[in-house]
């Protein structure tokens, strides 16, 4: 390392350890490893949605735990020209949250991880590339995902490449120093090749770290560097490795993978799944079946028939995957009947996994397809109207009203600002748990019954969206109390029921719920808000007169023969909802666009807007159980921007 990288480093800690925020590199295009195959994350412009870090920040946490306070908001959220995120880290005044700072400071963690949700991707040869991806949160973590990123990662920081090369005076490599490498290779441009070598270099390191601390670990830590730089490939290494440890671990393609686990040490068990060179064909065989399970129960609509033809467990009952599966880990279903391979594949913890069956896991993995599937696609209404929210427990929490800030004054030359203030006025909201269970047996495995993977689980995202939509348009149909007032959500004091007299969507009564949103007032009743309504909210009974209303060039109610212009055309959006229906069919309600006067919220836990599956074992049932929850809560926000209508 050069004299002025030292210097530069030691500047670069100073500044760090005197500021009140600390900038963090967040996230980059670097590939991870997931089980089926790479993920990237784009970083091309408009590809990162920003609305969540804009609005307030993202929360800072340790190890991704939500269920501890953050300790500290990430702000100044952004995407730079080097195509890597970056924000600002304000730490918490809180004691916990001072430790972390402290190390962080130091320099003990440097580590950063985000927390987010894929919105749209496209598949790749290797796995997939979000094309649209959400952050949610950001995290300090001791191993992270991406490498490239975090708080001692900013180009100017990284030593050139051949210094990071150097061994440690003791001959060893540092897993550090080849971080650094892949930095500084990175911002040369990798070819192909060479990002495929530090890949493979990657792997071999992950290969041998879990026998280092052993007697022989020196011997083992030189063999490994001699691997790496005769360029051996990760098959060529793990051989080596093996051959190396002899009498210690075995390799498990000598014996059944099941009968090398159980007759190991707990110890030498961790170290054998870590070098079992099966788990990649393994995880290929499991995307294989996985797509086939998906195919059989219409849950792929792409090039269907193309991958169909392709795959060669196309004509494989669910029996014969299991058969299948337990020769994968090395258990022989010699003279087991079908209800026994069925029972052995549910229970096996297999290679990936130390207490879920794998088998289980790729149900799973079918079944939330189909959940997550059918609840994006069941067609709910209440999005387009509604804002939606996040909540980072199940406390209640309050949503300040948006009209309650005064209107700015002028200032004098000279003079001084003045401080706005926002009315101590709240609207609480709350989350609340939904779910149900819901099991896949031995018995529908062995019927071949695919409606335990595909049409059950797609009913409960049904049930989810629509226990959503239910949340949502209760608010309306029950009418509920303000806390800021007291007083009903629609009512007269508040000028939004019945404005200009009862009666259906028509010019007259859609106009006079125009001008009474308009002339709404703020709280102190000094300054008029302006809105304008957007959607016209109708039950199912009403959609076909409010379409003709904003759609006809002429009043459609106007003495027939005549030309009256129709004042309202275009004014508004309609949406028909068969709840409204229930309440009342000819009552009838418009809200303001959400984006600048939000009336309703819809709020869920952490932002994450899908249901959540869980999987176990059975225990008082043969198979497996599945849990689906959604943890979400609505609520009122402001009357102002709302109106209903009574109707004919």
């Amino acid at each position: 390392m050069t004299a002025r990288t030292i210097r530069d480093s030691y500047a670069r800690q100073a500044e760090i350890a005197a500021g009140d925020t600390i900038s963090i590199a967040v996230s980059s295009e670097t590939p991870v490893h997931r089980w089926f195959g790479t993920e990237v994350l784009s970083h091309e412009p408009g590809a990162i949605n920003m609305e969540r870090a804009d609005a307030r920040g993202l929360p800072v946490l340790v190890s991704h735990d939500s269920g501890s306070l953050p300790i500290g908001r990430l702000q100044n959220f952004r995407l730079d020209a080097d195509g890597k995120t970056r924000g600002d880290l304000r730490f918490s005044e809180r004691a916990a949250a001072s430790e972390v700072e402290s190390d962080i400071r130091d320099g003990i963690i440097t580590d950063v991880s985000v927390g987010y949700r894929i919105d749209e991707y496209e598949e790749t040869d290797n796995g997939i590339r979000a094309t649209r991806w959400t952050p949610f949160e950001v995290s300090m973590v001791s191993v992270p995902a991406d490498h490239t990123v975090g708080v001692f990662r900013s180009d100017e920081g990284v030593p050139p490449m051949a210094d990071e090369t150097k061994r440690a005076d003791d001959g060893t490599s540092n897993v550090t120093d080849f971080k650094a490498v892949q930095a500084q290779a990175k911002r040369e441009g990798l070819t192909a090749g060479r990002a495929a070598a530090l890949e493979e270099v990657r792997e071999i390191r992950e290969q041998f770290a879990p026998f280092l601390d052993r007697e022989d670990g020196p011997a083992l830590r030189a063999l490994m560097d001699d691997c790496i730089d005769q360029g051996n490939t990760t098959v060529e290494a793990t051989a080596k490795l093996l051959d190396a440890l002899k009498g210690g671990v075995k390799p498990v393609q000598q014996t059944s993978f099941r009968q090398a686990y159980q007759g190991a040490s707990e110890d030498q068990q961790t170290r054998q799944v870590a070098v079992q060179h099966g788990a990649d064909g393994f995880d290929k065989w499991r995307s294989g079946v996985q797509e086939s399970l998906e195919l059989r129960c219409g849950l792929i609509k792409q090039d269907a028939d193309k991958l169909a033809g392709e795959n060669e467990f196309r004509g494989a009952s669910m029996v014969d995957l299991a058969r299948e599966y337990l020769g994968q880990v090395g258990i022989s279903t010699r003279g087991l009947s079908r209800v026994q391979i069925v029972g052995e594949a549910f229970t096996c913890r297999g290679i990936a996994s130390h207490s879920t069956s794998d088998f289980s896991s790729l149900l799973a993995n079918v079944a939330n397809k189909a959940l997550l599937q059918a609840y994006q696609e069941t067609d709910e209404t209440w999005q387009a109207w509604t804002a939606t929210g996040s909540l980072p427990d199940f406390k209640q929490a309050t949503r300040p009203n948006l009209s309650l800030f005064d209107s700015l004054d002028e200032v004098k030359e000279g003079a001084e600002y003045t401080y706005g203030t926002y009315g101590d006025k709240h609207e609480p909201i709350v989350l609340a748990t939904y779910g149900k269970l819901f099991s896949i047996t031995r018995q529908a495995l062995i019927n071949d019954d695919l409606g335990a993977l595909s049409r059950i689980p797609a009913g409960m995202g049904r049930a989810a969206a629509r226990q959503v939509g239910n949340l949502v348009y209760a608010v309306l149909t029950s009418n509920p109390e303000m806390t800021e007032d007291g007083v009903a959500l629609f009512d007269a004091a508040h000028n939004n029921l019945n404005p200009g007299g009862a009666g259906a969507p028509a010019v007259a009564s859609v106009d006079a719920m125009r001008v009474a949103m308009a002339l709404q007032k703020d709280p102190s009743g000094n300054a008029t808000l302006g809105i304008r309504p957007m959607w016209m909210l109708v039950p199912v009974e009403l959609e076909t007169s409010a379409q003709t209303l904003r759609e006809a060039i002429y009043d459609p109610a106007a003495t027939a023969g005549t030309l009256t212009p129709n004042a309202v055309q275009n004014t508004f959006q309609v949406i028909s909802e068969h709840r409204l229906s229930s309440a009342s069919a000819t009552k009838w309600y418009m809200t303001a666009s959400p984006g600048t006067f939000p009336t309703v919220e819809v709020a869920f836990l952490d932002g994450m807007q899908a249901p959540y599956m869980e999987t176990q074992n059975g225990w008082s049932q043969d198979g497996a159980q599945y849990k689906v929850r959604l943890d979400a809560g609505v609520a009122p926000l402001d009357w102002r921007g709302m109106a209903t209508n009574d109707g004919a």
